[in-house]
């Protein structure tokens, strides 16, 4: 009898488990199972029964906030977070997460930065974007402005546009620009969803 009741709990707790799918909305790949600290996770638990959901590890706490909508709030790195559902007393889904720092953002070129790159790669992808490394969170910031100084052999030219495209005077001067010339970005701002500008560290490319 014992061992009929466990063959049939564990035919529902797979069956529960196929029928829960949980997606952080926060993120580029929302397959990734990770909480940030110091942010909003927003997650989305799509199940069709009406259990506990508890979280355990890493500082956390879950918030429902609408329907299968919640907000995870952690506090401290770790390897062992999970999200538990329970029925009663009964654990019927666990998944594992880990639990991360943001780090700094910083801005490059088209994905690049303090390397070489040859000019036609700067022509077909001339602007600016900010990027968190190693990190999977949708962070939205955007440049707003950016000075560039073009850097050869004689002399330098500095110049200045807002936005993150490159201008019309500035891809002139990529165009022109001989073997070993390099570019230097500074004065870069940018702004996120809390509409605050920071700035943002300085970088360089030389061309190739």
């Amino acid at each position: 009898m014992k061992l009929i009741a466990f063959i049939l709990f564990t035919i529902i707790s797979i069956n529960v488990r196929g029928q829960v799918y949980i997606f952080n909305q926060n993120l580029t790949d929302i397959s990734i199972n990770i909480f940030y600290i110091g942010v909003d996770n927003r997650i989305s638990i799509l199940w069709l029964a009406d259990y506990k959901i508890a979280i355990s590890g890493g500082g956390g706490t879950i918030q429902k906030t609408g329907k299968d909508q919640y907000v995870v709030r952690v506090t401290t790195p770790t390897d062992n977070c999970e999200i538990i559902i329970t029925n009663g007393t009964k654990n019927i889904f666990r998944q594992s997460y880990f639990v991360r720092t943001i780090g700094d953002p910083v801005a490059t070129l088209s994905g690049i930065r303090d390397t070489i790159v040859s000019k036609n790669r700067i022509l077909l992808n001339p602007f600016l974007t900010v990027v968190i490394p190693n990190c999977y969170y949708n962070h939205n910031r955007r440049v707003l402005s950016f000075s560039a100084t073009f850097i050869n052999d004689r002399d330098s030219v500095p110049t200045i546009t807002n936005g993150n495209l490159l201008s019309q005077d500035q891809l002139k001067l990529v165009k022109e620009a001989n073997t070993g010339s390099k570019i230097y970005f500074d004065n870069i701002r940018a702004i996120g969803p809390d509409e605050r500008a920071r700035k943002l560290f300085p970088f360089w490319i030389k061309i190739q």
